[in-house]
């Protein structure tokens, strides 16, 4: 099951910056690994997910709106 991305505009401003495409940034959020969380962030708590896409390492800050983290 796949959850809704969406992508705010510094994040699409930053992927342009970077050539990210949103499938590579999707593939990160789903198969990454979690190494920061910050669970007191408002208005959602945060993570920081490390991934590769088309070998090169990705970082990705993600907000979880339900209110929880992932930790994979």
């Amino acid at each position: 099951m796949h959850r809704a991305v969406v992508f705010t505009g510094h994040a699409v401003l930053r992927m342009a910056q970077r050539q990210l495409s949103t499938s590579e940034v999707r593939l990160v959020l789903e198969h990454g690994q979690a190494i920061e969380t910050y669970p007191h962030d408002t208005p959602y708590p945060r993570r920081r997910v490390l991934g590769f896409a088309g070998g090169r390492p990705i970082h990705v800050v993600a907000a979880d709106p339900r209110g929880r983290t992932r930790r994979s």
